[in-house]
């Protein structure tokens, strides 16, 4: 029996990857990804496991029939939540502050959908899992670009780039 694949279609909705991105690591078209989340078509465990690698969101969330929500009153979701919140505002305020990758993640609409992810939990709305690791994907992948910018390899000294300084 073929049935939607709900968790993926919202995991796709908000993850920084595009759908093609998915369908490649499942080794299918973007056409046949697409009717397996309308429910016409039915991916194998292998193509599942493919999209599993890329997404690191474990096949038994994928291939649930419901889609799975976070729970307010849960205290692991509350937690969850929080950790997002405190990447989330350091994004927020680097985009404030004109890094590049904080403006590009806000051009994308990652502030956007962050700020209604916390505001739907906290105010009880529905936060699908899947919404939620799709939009955590993007805030961890951001954080990392924002680092890695920051970074400067070690260099030679002033004084040896220019041929002096050895004797």
């Amino acid at each position: 029996m073929k049935m939607r694949m709900l968790n993926l279609e919202e995991l796709i909705k908000y993850h920084p990857y595009h759908i093609d991105s998915f369908a490649e690591d499942a080794d299918v078209t973007s056409e046949l990804l697409q009717a397996a989340i309308r429910g016409d078509e039915e991916l194998t465990a292998r193509e599942i496991f493919g999209i599993v690698r890329l997404s690191k969101v474990p096949f038994s969330v994928l291939t649930c029939p419901k889609l799975i929500e976070l729970d307010k009153s849960s205290y692991r979701h509350q937690v969850m939540i929080w950790e997002f919140i405190k990447k989330y505002l350091t994004i927020h305020n680097a985009a404030m502050a004109g890094d590049d990758n904080a403006c590009y993640f806000a051009h994308f609409g990652g502030l956007r959908d962050g700020m209604k992810l916390i505001c739907d939990f906290v105010n009880g709305g529905k936060v699908s899992y899947c919404r939620y690791l799709g939009l955590l994907a993007f805030v961890d992948m951001t954080l990392d670009s924002m680092k890695r910018a920051l970074h400067r390899p070690r260099g030679m000294e002033k004084a040896q780039q220019k041929g002096g300084g050895m004797g």
